[in-house]
């Protein structure tokens, strides 16, 4: 049963700032998450589920496909509740395959054999926040940009929708009416589907408020709906039309055949980081509406002039116009479209050279965060999202979520040349779970550049080259600090296993060495984090490629890095744990940090130990004659061509990995699968060594990585999410049973224990199990999408690439 109030806004403003409020009456606003959300509806031609009672909705997000069936339920006042069942399922499958029996049921007996048609779209731009009171989770805010496209007509609104989550009840809701009523909310007794349905039958009021198609700018107004005619008078007449006639952004949209979804998505990723650092960008709030424009109407030239869409689209700025902008700001807005791609020399183009002083300052800003968010939809598919936005004294880091956001967060980096200059703090972009290769190298480099000092005058910014043909060599070697550093292994589907093997063992190998005297001098935490991971990737590529390789040189180098990971393993993992300690301190008000000095002075005292213990392994001569010998291995030629077998009526064995791969990765996912049956209230023991299983499933596909192509990157995102779950399961439950035992260790000292003295370790033990329920009782999604349609098929186009 779905419980949700839904209001209308009269504009974005309310909407912008319910995304900006720390809390609303008496609840607690959680961070915000941006979707990009597209539904298609469909019903038979007499729409008999809609007679019946149903809606049912097809949603792609984030990658997923979901279906929705939902029943028509009642009202009152805001508040609808109704029927639902919502699932993961390719839309295009016969009913009948579909994994809800209930929602099966439902729609083949009201359909009968007559054929499902597609009714209408809806487009959303969704920003995401949790309501919490205290540590009750009562509901799920919604703030939805919306765009109908019904019958050949458009209408735009504003809606905010509030959930009921498990734990909330209708009181919550009847609380926070008032609330938003204050705000200028309107109760909605209206469905968005009964919006649309009444937009299609002709009334065209219906389902519209004078509001921005994608956001709460005036820029971009319209009439509550577009008709077909006058959608083709727009580019019908556009001979006819002289440039004194300004259009709104939305008849730009149309009249270039702009890819609306990709525009869209820009501008929520543009506006989010507009939004999020204030004091960074410092441009006037006065300027949201110019950067929300330029970020829609930054591709305006792409069908005239692919090439060079950046130049074209900015002389069609100039040429249409654009309603409601003054003079200057039309300038400003034909620069930030020419500023979006390519190299920056603002003193090269006229437009922007006759701006103000303070114009030039603003537009060089906007067009920093305008070029970040391009590269933050690189894909085009509008699926990476942002998940947080955090800035400290050096840096501010992204971090993305997505089956493109590998990709998209390098590319984010790359295009953030102008940021360094014009903010002078590097921009780092990271995937969920962790940084990309291609990330961390360019945020060593981009840390390295020296910002430029503000003036009137801004100095030619130098080209990032993001536009350029990605290079076809996967092994192209990034230079820094006078050294080469490949961004990757360089593995080639005519490899064979095993010197494929070796790519990937140099490739870590490297690693490890260049994060040696960090580690040892222990001023960076990060170092040996770093060479703790690249020996976990050399033993997992002896694991995988081991019987490709020499086995007594297998043998020799695993136990070389057994014993490094001895020694590495205590000290990172105190580390991570004394920092998870001082951060729950932070967040959690009932957690004493004071009290817990008895604690984390234990735990410092044992770091200590086991840094003493790594420094003596790392000086020992086993180390270097260890890594003496894995150089040598390295270094020794080795056949990289198949072998024929000695009697021609022999089957040649597969040792390409072209040929040997695709077993092996549905090998891997089958152990990962083969946990289905048992995850149902298992144990903690169970669900880590089923993140073990889905690390190597993972490590497979990275040392795989090139061969396998895009669809690797959405494989690989969605194990490091499942992966980093149960990474915090685990680390939960490790923390726990620590705690239990400093507790018990206390209790039965021979000294006077007072409660005061173990209050504080009592109380975090606390946090922690409830961290370890949670997370435990969560799992299911992650698992879900581990399971679903979608991973398997990007499984299989990974395999079919080869």
């Amino acid at each position: 049963m779905e419980i949700e109030a839904k209001y209308t806004a009269p504009n974005g403003d309310v909407a912008a700032q319910l995304s900006a409020e720390e809390t609303l009456g008496h609840y607690t606003l959680g961070p915000t998450v941006i979707h990009t959300i597209r539904d298609r509806y469909v019903d038979t031609e007499t729409r008999r589920l809609w007679s019946e009672g149903y809606t049912l909705r097809y949603r792609e997000l984030g990658g997923r496909r979901l279906i929705t069936l939902k029943g028509r339920g009642g009202v009152e006042g805001a508040v609808h509740h109704r029927e639902e069942y919502e699932f993961e399922a390719d839309p295009g499958a016969p009913i009948a395959s579909w994994p809800n029996a209930r929602a099966c049921d439902i729609v083949i007996q009201r359909v009968h054999s007559e054929p499902l048609e597609e009714l209408l779209t809806i487009r959303q731009r969704r920003v995401m926040r949790s309501l919490t009171r205290g540590k009750r989770k009562v509901a799920d805010l919604a703030l939805d940009s919306v765009v109908m496209e019904v019958g050949g007509r458009t209408a735009n609104y504003w809606e905010v929708e509030v959930e009921l989550a498990e734990t909330g009840v209708r009181e919550d809701l009847r609380s926070l009416e008032r609330d938003l009523l204050e705000l200028g909310l309107k109760p909605e007794p209206r469905s968005k589907f009964e919006r649309a349905l009444a937009l299609l039958d002709g009334d065209e009021k219906a389902g519209t408020t004078p509001s921005a198609a994608t956001g709460s700018s005036a820029l971009v107004q319209e009439l509550g709906v577009q008709g077909a005619e006058g959608t083709q008078g727009a580019e019908g007449t556009q001979g006819a039309e002289t440039p004194a006639t300004p259009k709104t952004v939305s008849q730009l949209l149309v009249k270039y055949a702009m890819d609306e979804g990709h525009a869209c998505h820009v501008a929520d990723m543009t506006l989010a980081l507009f939004d999020a650092l204030p004091d960074l960008h410092g441009l006037p709030a006065s300027r949201r509406d110019l950067l929300e424009a330029a970020a829609l109407l930054h591709n305006v030239g792409v069908s005239t002039d692919a090439a060079n869409h950046h130049t074209v689209g900015r002389d069609i700025v100039r040429a249409e116009g654009v309603a409601s902008l003054s003079a200057e700001e039309e300038a400003m807005l034909a620069c930030l479209v020419r500023f979006h791609r390519k190299k920056v020399k603002p003193n090269e183009e006229p437009l922007f050279v006759e701006l103000s002083a303070s114009d030039q300052r603003d537009t060089l800003a906007m067009a920093a965060l305008l070029r970040v968010g391009d590269g933050i939809d690189y894909s085009n598919t509008g699926t990476s999202r942002i998940l947080r936005l955090e800035e400290d004294d050096a840096t501010v880091t992204v971090t993305l979520d997505g089956p493109h956001a590998p990709e998209e967060a390098a590319r984010a980096m790359k295009k953030a040349d102008l940021w360094l200059k014009r903010f002078g703090k590097p921009l780092v972009a990271r995937v969920e779970g962790a940084m990309t290769e291609e990330a961390a190298v360019e945020a060593e480099s981009a840390g390295k550049t020296t910002p430029l000092v503000e003036d009137s005058s801004p100095a030619e910014v130098p080209a990032a080259e993001e536009d350029e043909a990605a290079t076809s060599d996967p092994a192209e070697a990034d230079v820094k600090e006078g050294k080469e550093k490949k961004k990757s292994p360089g593995v080639l589907a005519d490899d064979t296993m095993g010197e494929a093997g070796r790519k990937v063992l140099r490739f870590h190998f490297e690693r490890l060495l260049a994060n040696e005297e960090g580690t040892a001098e222990g001023s960076d935490i990060e170092a040996l984090h770093d060479m703790r991971v690249a020996t976990r990737r050399m033993r997992a590529a002896l694991r995988l490629f081991g019987d490709y390789l020499p086995s007594k040189a297998v043998q020799r180098l695993n136990r070389g890095l057994r014993n490094t990971g001895h020694a590495l393993g205590p000290v990172r993992d105190l580390d991570v744990m004394l920092k998870k300690v001082r951060d729950d301190a932070a967040n959690h008000p009932e957690v004493d940090a004071h009290s817990l000095t008895g604690l984390l002075d234990r735990w410092e005292e044992q770091r200590e130990e086991a840094r003493a213990e790594m420094l003596e392994y790392l000086g020992e001569k086993a180390f270097s004659r260890f890594k003496e010998e894995f150089q040598a291995f390295l270094d020794k030629p080795m056949r990289n061509e198949p072998t024929h077998p000695d009697d021609p009526r022999e089957s040649p064995p597969p040792t390409e990995v072209k040929h040997v791969a695709p077993g092996l990765m549905w090998e891997h996912y089958g152990m990962v699968r083969a946990y289905e049956p048992f995850l149902e209230g298992a144990p903690v023991e169970t669900l880590h060594a089923l993140r073990i299983d889905c690390k190597r499933l993972r490590y497979t596909l990275e040392f795989l990585k090139e061969p396998l192509g895009a669809p690797a990157d959405g494989l690989i995102a969605d194990l490091t999410r499942a992966q980093d779950h149960l990474g915090d399961l685990h680390d939960a439950d490790v923390a726990a049973d620590l705690l239990r035992r400093y507790i018990r260790e206390r209790l039965n000292a021979t000294t006077e224990v007072t409660a005061e003295s173990i209050a504080g370790a009592v109380t975090y033990l606390g946090v922690r199990e409830r961290e370890l329920r949670d997370l435990t009782e969560t799992f299911g999604e992650e698992w879900a999408r581990l399971t679903g349609v979608t991973f398997r098929r990007l499984l299989g186009a990974a395999t079919g690439a080869l």
